[in-house]
């Protein structure tokens, strides 16, 4: 072996010493193989918990005890509530799974966060015509607060099927189904991840739908692994077979100044570099390159010429607007290259139009400025030739920061009304768009405001004694989500239903927080019209408060959908 492809093939191992099976342990957070028992053979040793009494059954290579298996009913394995699974975009997972049966309710595979009601961390699902992953950003269950990449095929039954799932970003995921990248659509408009803290699970997951249950897998699971990072091409292709890489090494000797392209960059520095490009099987294809430089003398100028200057450059006055270069040959091979950038620049005329927030100045002509009006400024220059501004200056009535205020005593009328200042339009997390809103529970607020002074947001922490905290909604109640009042005679009226109620309240509101509908009686539901008006199809708020039999005060907030 020669002397340089030695030190190349060195150098190489010396960065990156990893064979690619040992890359996949990088970023990698918990490998359950599940032979006989839940424990992680991974680095961070997150052993589950087997609750239920789930069994073990032979493994896809007919090895016995050497993967786990749930009844669908009460069986599943819990991950520990550790701060090593709660890790931001992108992450990946892979998992093997045997279904015994599926239907076209959806049921969780696993979960790294299993707070019921709210949708949090990662989880996979499947039923008998899709499987999906998904991201939650800790908002109440709902499409609204998570993100979904599905893959729709038929998962065989009684069948080992290898799945691997990679998240990058609210539409940047990829699912393989026995190595195979299936085609994904993406529902849900949620936020970033969130992490409530919970434990994870295997085999089970949160009901969702503001029901405080669980839904259970039923079927066989094996090798889980869950990595913090993106795999590569050739890292999954590990996962499925082995890999043959293409390796190439090239020399090349460039002048400074020179440079050459090599990994999709512009390269102008000696040293040894390395390219890595992913084969459509999988597999790797690396080049390397050794490069060396020469020694160049290079000087680059920018000269700006005001009207009637001239610039002497490589034996020539120049006065006109260009890219100009003045080339000596060295005795090296290399050149001595000077480069001229050469700007004709004329008198400026500026027309500069700005806005003056609350309690903002502007300093023009060297005279402080706070109001509206019209200003010149011949003082200023440009390249150090004369230029004249015209400053068309607008005071404003907003601020370019936004604050929350509270009004109302608790106390006495039971809630409090915050008020938001400094911009022209609002938008609370509530969905409201007013500038004040009326607040019955403690938690977090947050509004943003728009104005010509800018975006800004603004957050509030209520915790009064005197306010209600939200509870978990009850199981005794149940809210549909579409009606149709199309004269048909099916599905006309919204019409909650629940067994046990003591006290009722349904308030319907438009996107502009008008009131539709109010009833006290949970008989009586909305037939979608207003004042006797047919109202638009489209979505329309609700809240619900009541009380149930052994049960404080429970309050409902929602959308349901008008199609007729």
């Amino acid at each position: 072996m020669g002397t340089l492809r030695a030190f190349l093939i060195w150098g190489i191992l010396a960065l990156y010493g990893l064979p690619l099976s040992a890359q996949l342990n990088v970023g990698q957070v918990f490998n359950y193989p599940f032979n006989g028992n839940g424990n992680d053979i991974g680095s961070n040793g997150l052993n589950g918990s087997l609750i239920g009494g789930p069994s073990f059954v032979a493994d896809r290579n007919g090895n016995a005890a050497s993967a786990i298996s749930f009844n669908g009913t009460n069986q599943y394995m819990e991950i520990p509530a550790n701060v090593a699974i709660r890790n931001n975009l992108p992450v990946t997972f892979s998992f093997y799974i045997n279904p015994s049966s599926l239907s076209t309710d959806w049921k969780t595979i696993w979960t790294m966060d299993q707070l019921p009601i709210t949708w949090n961390g990662y989880w996979c699902a499947v039923t008998d015509s899709w499987i999906a992953i998904y991201y939650g950003d800790g908002g109440l269950a709902g499409p609204t607060s998570r993100r979904q990449g599905t893959a729709f095929l038929n998962l065989p039954l009684n069948t080992w099927t290898h799945v691997i799932g990679i998240i990058r970003g609210p539409t940047d995921m990829d699912i393989y189904i026995d190595c195979v990248p299936q085609s994904i659509t993406y529902t849900g408009s949620g936020g970033s991840v969130s992490w409530s803290g919970s434990s994870g699970a295997v085999g089970r997951g949160p009901d969702g739908n503001f029901i405080p249950g669980y839904k259970y897998y039923n079927g066989a699971v094996d090798d889980f692994r869950y990595w913090n990072r993106e795999l590569s091409a050739a890292e999954i292709q590990l996962l499925c077979g082995t890999c043959t890489n293409d390796t190439t090494y090239q020399t090349r000797s460039i002048c400074s100044g020179d440079s050459v392209q090599f990994n999709g960059q512009w390269i102008d520095q000696a040293g040894q570099y390395q390219s890595t490009t992913a084969l459509p099987n999988g597999c790797d294809s690396i080049a390397y390159l050794d490069l060396s430089t020469g020694t160049t003398d290079t000087v680059r100028l920018e000269v700006n010429l005001c009207a009637g200057d001239s610039f002497f450059f490589n034996g020539r006055w120049r006065t006109s607007t260009g890219f100009y270069q003045d080339i000596t040959a060295l005795p090296n091979g290399c050149d001595s290259v000077a480069f001229l950038n050469l700007i004709q620049r004329d008198t400026f005329h500026l027309q500069v139009f700005d806005t003056l927030c609350i309690n903002e100045t502007r300093i023009i002509g060297g005279q402080v400025v706070s109001t509206s009006g019209v200003y010149h400024d011949s003082s200023t220059t440009l390249f150090g030739c004369d230029s004249i501004s015209t400053i068309f200056l607008q005071a404003s009535n907003y601020s370019d920061s936004i604050w929350i205020e509270i009004e109302e005593d608790p106390c006495r009328s039971g809630f409090v009304v915050l008020r938001a200042q400094g911009a022209a339009r609002y938008r609370w997390n509530n969905g409201a768009t007013t500038d004040t809103i009326q607040v019955l529970y403690n938690g977090r607020y947050e509004v943003t405001g728009s104005s010509s002074c800018g975006v800004s947001s603004a957050e509030l922490e209520l915790d009064d004694t005197c306010l209600k905290n939200f509870g978990d909604p009850p199981s005794k109640i149940y809210i549909p989500s579409v009606f149709t009042p199309n004269g048909d005679g099916i599905n006309e009226v919204f019409l909650p239903q629940g067994n046990g109620i003591l006290s009722y309240r349904m308030t319907i509101y438009n996107r502009w927080g008008v009131v539709l509908f109010d009833t006290q009686n949970i008989q009586t539901g909305w037939d979608g019209t207003y004042n006797g008006i047919l109202q638009a199809p489209g979505n329309y708020n609700f809240v619900i408060v009541y009380t149930i039999s052994g049960e404080l005060y429970r309050e409902e907030r929602g959308v349901v959908q008008l199609i007729r």
